[in-house]
């Protein structure tokens, strides 16, 4: 896969998955800007599961950055996603054939979406899928519904 086709695939989830979003806020009662705040692990969880059986011939993989609870929102934290403020922030993407597709980095002052190589200085991991697998199960549930009306729209 070219990574313009990566992208062009990636803003069409995006816009996918912007009305999910407005539903999930809804129901939390707080419609945050933008849309995409709160929404990286559930958009991460539902964009591997897409890209695995889409595309199969690639491995792809949650991965976060989770700095220490103290440190979250600073310069000092130095992983997760570094926001144009600079300052780190918890987050999750999908990394896979030697890129990173983040469909939330609008939360950080960055463009909607970005697909960039695995060597892009904003992105700082410490938790790969494995680590972060009992906190993506609790969160499977929403990711599964939207996936059954991504498939239900014709999307795939």
């Amino acid at each position: 896969m070219l990574i313009s086709e990566v992208t062009t695939f990636a803003f069409t989830v995006r816009q996918f998955l912007e009305p999910h979003w407005l539903a999930a806020h809804q129901g939390w009662n707080e419609i945050p800007s933008p849309l995409s705040r709160w929404m990286c692990r559930y958009s991460s969880i539902f964009l591997a599961m897409l890209l695995r059986e889409l595309h199969s011939e690639h491995v792809w993989e949650i991965v976060g950055g989770r700095p220490p609870q103290d440190m979250d929102g600073t310069p000092q934290a130095q992983v997760g996603m570094l926001g144009c403020d600079g300052t780190w922030c918890d987050h999750c993407w999908v990394k896979g054939n030697e890129l990173i597709i983040d469909l939330t980095a609008d939360q950080f002052g960055h463009a909607p979406v970005i697909v960039t190589h695995t060597s892009d200085q904003r992105y700082r991991a410490n938790l790969a899928e494995i680590d972060l697998e009992k906190a993506l199960q609790k969160l499977q549930r929403r990711p599964m519904q939207w996936l059954s009306a991504w498939r239900a729209n014709g999307s795939a």
